[in-house]
């Protein structure tokens, strides 16, 4: 069977026409692709340069593993100096460096908050002292001398003493000394200087004193009250 079609010019100038539009889209399409392609090309290539060039100019971030310290530098060059001086050196992340940062200031923070604590705890400690030792400047200040009490002591005992009276007297003194905790007069305390002048110069007047009896309280209050 054969089929004869009769295309008139009209209907073949529009076939023709839809071709050419065909043939001119594929071909702007090929076109648009290609410079789509260009220029992605050109922007990988353009951030692989700003990349290179952030790396050479820095600022790079490091760390030493074998102090503990870490810092930035400019540049490779002065990155390649640090890691020349140790071989702990390594590069870091900018993240990196910043909590290494947050930590050390933190950690100074709280070495200055103890350090201030020490320091006040000492000077509490040296103000305690000073005022113990003034308090006992005080007290010493308010007490016979010892030159004072050893010259009462040789008054009652003087070296030219005979034998027999020293001995009787000395029975007196041996037990008061005792009785304050002392071998001899200049080891009396302080404290126990004004009383024990006041029972020997007693005794030297004539009044009856035995510093081994019950009363020797009594005899002691009595004396302090003398005193006042």
């Amino acid at each position: 069977m054969q089929v004869t079609l009769d295309i008139s010019d009209k209907f073949a100038n529009a076939i023709n026409g839809l071709s050419e539009a065909i043939r001119f889209a594929s071909g702007a399409t090929t076109a648009a692709a290609q410079e789509v392609g260009k220029s992605a090309a050109a922007a990988v290539t353009d951030a692989g340069k700003t990349a290179e060039s952030k790396a050479e100019s820095g600022p790079i971030f490091w760390a030493d593993n074998s102090t503990g310290y870490f810092g930035k530098v400019a540049n490779e060059a002065e990155y390649a100096a640090k890691k020349a001086e140790a071989d702990g050196v390594y590069k870091i992340t900018e993240s990196i460096y910043n909590e290494k940062q947050a930590a050390l200031k933190e950690k100074n923070a709280a070495d200055a908050k103890a350090k201030k604590a020490a320091d006040a705890k000492a000077k509490k400690e040296a103000d305690a002292k000073k005022g113990a030792e003034s308090t006992t400047e005080k007290k010493g200040a308010e007490h016979p001398p010892v030159e004072a009490l050893v010259e009462v002591f040789a008054r009652y005992l003087p070296k030219d003493l005979d034998k027999e009276t020293r001995a009787e007297r000395a029975k007196f003194v041996k037990p008061l000394l005792e009785r304050f905790g002392a071998a001899r007069a200049s080891e009396l305390l302080p404290e126990h200087r004004a009383l024990a002048m006041n029972l020997v110069e007693r005794k030297m007047a004539g009044e009856d004193i035995d510093p081994t009896s019950a009363d020797f309280a009594e005899v002691c209050a009595q004396a302090e009250d003398d005193l006042v």
